[in-house]
């Protein structure tokens, strides 16, 4: 039968020795409120910043005249994008964000804005971090990518730094429109090497 040695205090082996110094650190589970499983946050946005979900391609232009951190164009040119009909507002945003992709559904209205951090300057980790610490713990916790998600936005980081605010309701609508091409994966990522 093993007997259990219960102390009460910090203990330290030292030398084969156990010397008491003080209050537990780790007290045991039971008496931890909180053991960081469930940590709280704020709700998800509407939207990123001053950009609102469903606002209008005019008035999404309008707020990125006023906003000094970013300048837009149209970006009809991203690749993939020619193939759908979504309108697509491209922003850069240098020293911070290399751009920004503010997506409109057909009827106009803001669904998606996708911002891609300058990578000299930010790690997947840090966004991560701040985004937890706002957030609180994500839905879903991955190697490449994390995410947070209510039944209406999703925000969604990327190991690539893309960081993607997301209206579930309308993208439910775009989505039947939305080409599988572009989700297609190569099978063999060693497939690049056979030509070494």
């Amino acid at each position: 039968m093993k007997k259990r040695l219960v102390l009460t205090g910090f203990t330290l082996l030292v030398c084969g020795s156990l010397i008491a110094t003080g209050p537990d650190p780790f007290p045991p589970s039971s008496t931890v409120p909180n053991p960081g499983y469930n940590i709280p946050g704020l709700p998800l946005p509407d939207g990123y910043a001053r950009y609102k979900f469903g606002m209008t391609r005019d008035t999404v232009v309008e707020i990125i005249r006023t906003d000094p951190a970013l300048k837009a164009w149209d970006a009809d040119f991203i690749e993939g994008f020619e193939k759908e009909d979504w309108t697509v507002l491209s922003a850069v945003g240098p020293p911070h964000l290399d751009n920004a992709w503010f997506v409109f559904d057909e009827k106009n209205e803001l669904w998606c804005v996708t911002l891609n951090f300058n990578s000299s300057r930010y790690s997947y980790l840090e966004v991560a971090k701040v985004l937890k610490e706002k957030y609180g713990r994500p839905a879903i916790l991955g190697q490449d990518v994390t995410i947070w998600q209510s039944d209406r936005v999703r925000i969604q980081l990327e190991k690539s730094l893309h960081l993607k605010y997301i209206d579930l309701a309308r993208f439910a609508t775009v989505k039947r429109e939305f080409s599988p091409e572009l989700l297609k994966r190569e099978t063999n990522r060693y497939g690049i090497f056979n030509s070494l």
